[in-house]
């Protein structure tokens, strides 16, 4: 029986630790990959429309199992372009955004880097103008999460291989 259960907990955590980790390495790899594509992409004046943060609440349990609420920070920053006599507005600030923080600082430094009303280059994806960046390339947050998926991933076959073993293990023995 309690072959049969360690199987299981390796099988689900294997399982799980496999699909996270998927989850993680895939848009980042496509991010590191169009970080990569913008260093390529051509320039073209722009204007800050809006630069704000939003805020809200997510309450989540602490180690303890206690809840805690905790305020998360976005930034929206949406810029307007023209690429050959069109208009366009985007949002995307670079392939490393990020989608919430909990440290305003953070959130108002780069409201503060991108203004509204300020003059900007844009930097567009030639074969798709509607698709743009303030901040062409890669950051170290590109790769940090790209090392994270693969430790996942790793970590997922690790758990699978193991309860294979114990399944083979368990067959010789019959």
């Amino acid at each position: 029986m309690e072959n049969k259960n360690l199987k299981f907990l390796f099988i689900f955590f294997g399982v799980i630790t496999l699909f996270m980790g998927i989850a993680t390495f895939v848009p980042n790899i496509i991010n590191l990959n169009k970080g990569l594509e913008s260093q390529n992409w051509n320039e073209t004046e722009g204007v800050i429309l809006t630069s704000e943060i939003t805020s809200h609440q997510e309450t989540n349990p602490d180690s303890e199992g206690h809840y805690e609420t905790e305020t998360y920070y976005d930034v929206n920053i949406v810029y307007q372009y023209t690429v050959i006599g069109v208009n366009y507005s985007y949002h995307r600030i670079s392939f490393s955004d990020f989608a919430s923080t909990p440290n305003h600082n953070e959130a108002q430094q780069l409201v503060n880097k991108y203004p509204a009303g300020e003059n900007v280059t844009v930097f567009y994806n030639p074969n798709n103008p509607s698709e743009a960046v303030l901040e062409p390339g890669i950051t170290n947050t590109n790769n940090i999460f790209l090392i994270i998926g693969i430790i996942l991933i790793i970590a997922g076959i690790v758990f699978l291989y193991f309860a294979l073993r114990r399944k083979r293990e368990e067959q010789n023995k019959n």
